[in-house]
């Protein structure tokens, strides 16, 4: 599945677990890993669409180092 697929399903599970007025301990559960699911597919996108706009550009610098690069 793609990072958009897991992020939707991951939103959908909290949101799910998260309906009943008093979550049990196991919907509790559900939401903490639904959370969890959701950063790590916000992460990959983010990775994703960083490597994507480095290549675009031709920049493959870190933007940290790049005041390195333009003193050599």
């Amino acid at each position: 599945s793609t990072p958009e697929e897991t992020l939707a399903r991951a939103r959908q599970l909290r949101a799910a677990a998260g309906a009943p007025a008093d979550p049990s301990s196991q919907d509790m559960a559900v939401m903490a890993k639904a959370g969890a699911m959701e950063a790590a597919a916000l992460q990959q996108l983010s990775e994703e669409r960083a490597a994507s706009n480095s290549c675009a550009t031709g920049n493959n610098v870190p933007p940290s180092l790049r005041s390195f690069d333009r003193m050599a």
